[in-house]
């Protein structure tokens, strides 16, 4: 991924919901997914971010759920928050981490893609490639968000 265009899909009543990211097509295949109570205060916290900082991007509703198309640049670096946030207790603390990333100044930004394809890999490893549900599973999401969340509060 990293050419084209990113979908941010949030399905839910407002409190209770499902986040996802998907590539290419909004048909594709969910790169991340998140479910629960969470998933509304991350795609409200990324959207007031990226409207923070006045991005483009296009958004449409359709009853329950609402479709945002992000340009590649931004929704990599969305991916990157969601997958640091995964299991944080406190998603909105690191939403600092998503600013920088998209003003460009996050320190060690160009090594940031190594933990996707970590998670990726852990993924493929534990499950197989392809099959049903997100590319990056629970379990490796889990796992490569606690360790960036520790690298970065080091940092």
């Amino acid at each position: 991924m990293g050419k084209g265009l990113y979908y941010l899909i949030y399905v839910g009543d407002g409190e209770r919901g499902e986040l996802s990211l998907r590539g290419l097509t909004p048909d594709s295949r969910d790169f991340i997914r998140i479910s629960g109570k969470r998933s509304a205060e991350l795609f409200n916290g990324v959207m007031s971010v990226i409207d923070a900082y006045a991005l483009k991007y296009s958004i449409s509703k359709d009853g329950g759920k609402t479709v945002v198309e992000l340009p590649a640049d931004v929704g990599y670096a969305v991916l990157i928050y969601l997958l640091l946030t995964y299991n944080a207790k406190e998603p909105n603390k690191w939403l600092y981490f998503l600013e920088r990333l998209l003003a460009g100044k996050a320190p060690l930004s160009k090594y940031l893609n190594v933990f996707v394809d970590l998670a990726i890999d852990l993924s493929n490893l534990k499950y197989g490639c392809g099959g049903r549900g997100a590319i990056i599973k629970p379990t490796a999401a889990r796992t490569v968000s606690s360790m960036m969340r520790v690298l970065i509060e080091n940092l």
